[in-house]
């Protein structure tokens, strides 16, 4: 955890549940997130639905994001990720910090007219000048998911913080989407450190159970045996 309001909201989230696996959802107060209030959401389970969002989260993603399903945040290639660890905080109340890359989806650009002489006139002619893709620019941040209970119904939303390294100078005028780069289980133990400390997206999703100070991974690499490590 590095970010302020990531620190902010887990401390407050943790100091509610106590010993409970997580808190009630109507023990949050918004009083209590302080600063990070701007930085924070909120998702109806399990629709996984933005039920409200902060205003920095709007600024750094371009869009307003109540009414959208989680899902819609996530570039292609990250999205089923990112639904799987909705699902698992969920169904198994556990906190998840994720590492982030938040970034425009590759913009449409016409191609440059090119002068009589150019590699243009190879084309057929007659064509309509051709599109190139670019590749946005890119910025790192970090998403907190936490279980909010609502009694003999299990997870009934899940408290979030999204924040990018960086905020914009203006706010985003195009919709962003966001990548999965990392992903760390949280225990009860977690504490705010000056390096991420997270675990590669594609290791994450092979986490299969935690046991105190050691976690559980599915066997890697051909063999079906568990692996286990030290947190």
């Amino acid at each position: 955890m590095r970010h302020p309001s990531i620190k902010v909201v887990f401390a407050y989230w943790n100091m509610l549940r106590g010993e409970r696996p997580a808190p009630l959802r109507t023990e949050i107060n918004p009083r209590g997130l302080g600063s990070a209030l701007g930085d924070v959401f909120l998702l109806d389970m399990p629709e996984g639905r933005f039920r409200l969002s902060g205003s920095r989260i709007a600024e750094a993603l371009g869009h307003e994001l109540t009414g959208e399903a989680f899902g819609a945040l996530w570039l292609d290639r990250a999205r089923e990720s990112a639904e799987h660890a909705l699902e698992v905080v969920a169904a198994e109340a556990t906190p998840l910090l994720l590492g982030l890359r938040i970034t425009e989806q590759d913009i449409p650009h016409p191609a440059a007219n090119f002068t009589r002489g150019s590699w243009s006139e190879l084309r057929r002619q007659g064509t309509l000048p051709a599109t190139e893709r670019r590749q946005a620019p890119a910025t790192a941040g970090e998403m907190l998911l936490l279980p909010l209970i609502h009694p003999h119904q299990g997870c009934g939303r899940v408290l979030g913080v999204l924040c990018p390294a960086a905020m914009p100078l203006v706010p985003a005028k195009r919709p962003r989407r966001l990548d999965l780069t990392a992903m760390r289980a949280l225990g009860k133990e977690a504490q705010p450190r000056k390096g991420m400390r997270l675990v590669p997206s594609a290791i994450a999703e092979t986490i299969i159970g935690q046991h105190g100070h050691l976690t559980v991974f599915r066997g890697m690499a051909g063999s079906n045996s568990e692996k286990t490590r030290q947190s």
